[in-house]
């Protein structure tokens, strides 16, 4: 893999807000970024939110004095409920959901389903082979697919037996395990009746949804992330490209040359049974690149200030990404130190426009800009030690 470098910025940067154009920020009483609300949330995690419901939000912080999950007003940011840790050093995943349930997996083996609205338990069960785990094994949000919840266990280390654990949507009984020879190198997905698994040693399996393997292949480098959807997998590779995978093959459709390793997992929009859309990813050579999701050809590419190392996440007619954050290279097990201060990139989703660009050098209060989501009708940022909704009056051309 060619290491994420640094490079001269190209070209001339358009102002960003009002008041603010050419420079970075560096005030740290105000937020990195423009900001409709921040709240104190430690090592926030992506989350979801269900209608006009609240936003969920999970927490890696292994403090109690920190809560799991939290369910916030997507309007304030204030909290309207909460899930305590079991134990102090108890961290937990992304949250992911389905029909008003949220779902987190944690370091302790802990899965947890909850009541989107309410925060109640709908069950809680138990995952063994966890003695004393390292962070990575809750890396990876589950997945609820028909009347399953599909678990992904798999840490940076030797002390996991990496698998996927298939439970009861109803009430969290087993219901099947995949063993798997390597740790995920990236997030799985699930599409046509499949769950689709990059690993560090470079296969890359496909197991249906009885627990059955569909296919597998082997390649000489590993993927970066899934992205599946009406039975594709687009995905991302450490060997400078993006690949379209069949899902019910394994066959490959089409690739799509990057200069540098593949950092993000590829996003989706517009695609139907046919294919068309677009693919975002992001890549270590500074850019943001759009390709055709039926042919894989180039639309677009627009450089950052640095490696992209989270999104770009899409809002209407609108991606946001951070470049120069913490970028976890999970198939050496290490974070890579990329030596700026990260950055946040506002394009024009149809041909990549640079829109606004906020440099967060100084900001050191709440710690390096993480991971940028969307969810719902909005668009949020984490922080080592802050989530921040990101103003709206940002995403306007």
């Amino acid at each position: 893999m060619c290491p994420p470098t640094r490079r001269a910025v190209l070209g001339a940067v358009p102002a960003i807000a009002a008041g603010l154009a050419g420079c970075s920020l560096s005030d740290d009483d105000e937020p990195p970024v423009p900001a409709a609300w921040t709240t104190d949330i430690a090592s926030p995690l992506p989350g979801v939110q269900f209608g006009d419901g609240p936003l969920l939000i999970g927490s890696a912080y292994y403090s109690d004095r920190e809560p799991l999950v939290a369910g916030l007003d997507p309007a304030t940011g204030e909290t309207q409920w909460s899930v305590e840790r079991l134990h102090e050093d108890e961290r937990g995943s992304p949250v992911s959901g389905a029909d008003g349930v949220a779902y987190t997996f944690s370091t302790t083996g802990t899965v947890r389903a909850l009541d989107a609205a309410s925060g109640d338990y709908r069950w809680r069960v138990s995952i063994s082979g966890l003695p004393e785990p390292d962070p990575g094994v809750a890396a990876f949000a589950p997945m609820p697919v028909d009347d399953l919840i599909l678990v992904p266990v798999s840490g940076r280390e030797d002390d996991v037996a990496d698998r996927i654990v298939a439970l009861d949507a109803d009430d969290g009984g087993q219901r099947w395990s995949y063993p798997l020879a390597a740790s995920l190198s990236g997030r799985p997905d699930v599409t046509d009746g499949a769950v689709v698994l990059p690993q560090t040693d470079g296969v890359v399996e496909a197991v249906d949804l009885s627990g059955d393997r569909r296919w597998s292949i082997s390649k000489p480098t590993p993927y970066t992330g899934v992205t599946a959807e009406n039975g594709v997998a687009y995905v991302g590779n450490v060997a400078e490209r993006i690949e379209a995978l069949d899902v019910e093959s394994g066959e490959r459709r089409w690739q799509s040359p990057t200069d540098n390793a593949v950092t993000t997992p590829p996003v989706l929009d517009g695609a139907d049974g046919s294919g068309s859309g677009t693919v975002y990813v992001g890549a270590g050579d500074h850019y943001v690149y759009a390709v055709d999701a039926a042919s894989g050809t180039r639309r677009w590419r627009t450089e950052t200030r640095a490696a992209v190392t989270s999104g770009p996440a899409h809002t209407g007619d609108a991606l946001v990404a951070i470049a120069g954050g913490p970028f976890e290279e999970r198939a050496r097990g290490q974070h890579v130190p990329l030596g700026v201060s990260p950055s946040l990139h506002v394009l024009g989703a149809d041909d990549g426009s640079r829109r606004e660009r906020f440099i967060t050098e100084g900001y050191q209060s709440e710690g390096d800009l993480w991971w940028v989501a969307a969810v719902g009708d909005h668009v949020y940022v984490g922080q080592e030690r802050q989530l921040l909704r990101l103003d709206g009056g940002v995403l306007d051309a």
